[in-house]
């Protein structure tokens, strides 16, 4: 998102109120491509409200804003509604992958979840964490740690580069486990390397 200058919320809050009530008039006599336009104009206002709650982060990227709203409420079950308003972009799934992976941010997806329900990797997870996890739905995410683990954005560079090359799931997950002696590799690394096939 291209850099801007901060507005405060109350007034952008006003604004989205005008194009809310000027809507009204045009529900009774425009045409339906104009009504669609106008709705366009009332939800990128409503995105620079939801971006504008994130004081002093407006001029950030879409991905600053996520990390510094997970940071914010670290261990704490986030809906990825809540990421999308605080982005102020739909895609904020991408950006997550894009902390976890290529930065090592330790966040931790509903469908993960379900993916590693009776994997043994979870109990490094602390207790409350744990509890949290519990409770997920499936476009929920939680930050588990303050502090990215460089080492895993490494390796996971590094899976994806196997993952595309040629070759059997067990070649791959071989090669794999060859550039990582004597480091932790979890299951969802496994499950990434393997593409769609099984790990087992």
């Amino acid at each position: 998102m291209t850099k801007r200058q901060e507005v405060e919320p109350e007034e952008l809050r006003l604004r989205l109120q005008e194009l809310v009530q000027d809507f009204g008039k045009l529900l009774k006599t425009g045409e339906l491509r104009e009504k669609v336009l106008y709705l366009v104009k009332i939800d990128d206002q409503g995105k620079l409200l939801g971006i504008s709650m994130m004081p002093g982060m407006g001029a950030a990227s879409a991905s600053d804003r996520i990390l510094e709203y997970l940071r914010r409420f670290q261990s704490t079950v986030i809906a990825g509604a809540e990421l999308a308003v605080v982005s102020g972009i739909q895609e904020y799934a991408c950006r997550i992958r894009e902390l976890r992976k290529e930065e090592g941010w330790k966040i931790v997806s509903g469908a993960a979840v379900r993916d590693m329900a009776d994997d043994p990797e979870a109990d490094e997870y602390p207790d409350d964490v744990l509890a949290s996890m519990k409770i997920m739905d499936i476009d929920d995410y939680i930050l588990v740690s303050d502090v990215p683990d460089r080492d895993a954005a490494h390796r996971w560079f590094t899976a994806n580069s196997i993952r595309k090359s040629e070759g059997s799931v067990s070649e791959r997950l071989l090669k794999y486990f060859q550039m990582n002696v004597g480091r932790e590799i979890s299951g969802e690394e496994l499950r990434y390397v393997a593409g769609d096939g099984k790990t087992e």
